[in-house]
């Protein structure tokens, strides 16, 4: 007996339209060359976000991430040269480590970290025998943080068992809370990567502390919760995504729900900064790193999708349709709290957006171009009413 063939289902994802904006702001900054302010660190920064994040879904973002990869291709060969090259890299450690870090990133994210496998791999085994011998007077935990990503990512090895205890000292250790976060946020994503291995050296780790046992799984966790609680209104941006990334990791949602909060709240707050004449300079400024951290928050929140939608039945208008008057209510809610004229914008643009959803489920895959094109558009008449709007009294 034949059976009917279940028709093929489609899905569409509707950007929250501030989300939209951050990324658009973003773009506008690339310059001729394919970089941001010339900087393959700010440069590797962005492309590694776009790809992780917006590569499928915008037309745009293809086109400026593959505009960048000849910039950052360029930028990794000399740096690995360089490193290879030195006799002491103590001098700039920190800052070596973070674009060898983040280039590496960026250039796994676009597929090509392995035209440089080789000379990269002796650059990391140099770095972190440097990074050994001072790694008890380092500052910035940042830096180590994205030496362990480029492990967990890009060159799949166990860093040394050092680092990992370095990072265990920081979360019981250090009352800094803004540096236990980064740690935790590396040591569960080596977790999760390497489970053995992080449950053998907590093992160690425990024992030699006296530390009361407890599964490394429970530990961190605890750990997360003792060093975020009550303070997430205080964190710097740059930590927020940190702390973003461990909580949707953790699926801890109430911490989750907390961050969106507070990302609310800097949306008011950026608003000026970020769509002013004078925020597209060549040199690097306040407003890049506040859109791309927040952008990169938002990616670990509910807030970055409207709605997602399948459309194999005509019945799914109803069901959008009645999604628009439930999320209209909410718009008035979440918008409000930014006390400002862009809300009516905001919420015109929501409109436009389901309108569209409603003829992608009409028409299927066409109008997913169309909203694309629409948005490309639309958005850089929003971004010149609201530089009107910002100079009226």
């Amino acid at each position: 007996m034949l059976r009917r063939r279940k028709a093929p289902e489609h899905f569409i994802v509707v950007e929250a339209p501030y989300v939209k904006l951050l990324l658009h702001y973003i773009l506008s900054l690339q310059l001729d060359d394919g970089s941001w302010f010339h900087d393959p660190l700010s440069t590797a920064s962005v492309v590694r976000l776009l790809c992780s994040h917006f590569l499928s879904t915008h037309l745009n973002v293809k086109k400026a991430v593959t505009k960048a990869s000849g910039f950052l291709e360029e930028a990794f060969k000399k740096l690995i040269d360089s490193i290879l090259a030195a006799q002491d890299l103590y001098a700039n450690l920190d800052t070596i480590i973070l674009m060898f870090g983040e280039i590496s990133l960026a250039l796994k994210a676009l597929n090509l970290l392995n035209r440089f496998k080789a000379g990269a791999v002796l650059a990391l085994k140099k770095l972190e025998k440097n990074l050994l011998k001072f790694l008890h007077a380092f500052g910035d935990v940042e830096v180590i943080a994205h030496f362990v990503d480029c492990y967990i990512n890009c060159y799949f090895e166990t860093p040394s068992r050092e680092i990992v205890y370095f990072l265990f000292d920081i979360c019981v250790a250090r009352n800094i809370e803004e540096d236990a976060i980064i740690a935790v946020n590396s040591l569960v994503s080596l977790h999760k990567r390497y489970p053995d291995f992080i449950k053998k050296i907590w093992s160690e780790y425990s024992r030699r502390l006296h530390i009361k046992s407890k599964p490394f799984s429970e530990w961190i966790v605890d750990a997360f919760l003792n060093k975020i609680s009550g303070r997430i209104d205080d964190l710097d941006i740059r930590t927020l995504k940190h702390a973003a990334a461990v909580a949707s990791k953790l699926k801890e949602r109430t911490i989750v729900e907390k961050i969106s909060e507070r990302v609310i709240k800097e949306l008011k707050f950026i608003w000026n900064l970020l769509f002013t004449e004078n925020s597209k300079k060549i040199t690097i400024n306040k407003p890049f790193y506040i859109a791309l951290s927040l952008l990169e928050t938002l990616t670990c929140t509910s807030l970055t999708k409207s709605v997602v939608l399948s459309s194999h039945k005509i019945d799914y208008i109803i069901e959008a349709v009645k999604w628009y008057r439930e999320k209209q209510r909410d718009n008035i809610v979440f918008y409000s709290k930014l006390k400002d004229k862009i809300f009516c914008y905001l919420i015109i643009c929501e409109t436009i957006t389901i309108f569209c959803l409603i003829a992608y489920i009409l028409t299927r895959d066409i109008t997913c171009i169309i909203l694309n094109i629409m948005f490309d558009i639309i958005i850089p008449i929003i971004i010149e009413t609201i530089r009107r709007w910002s100079k009226e009294p």
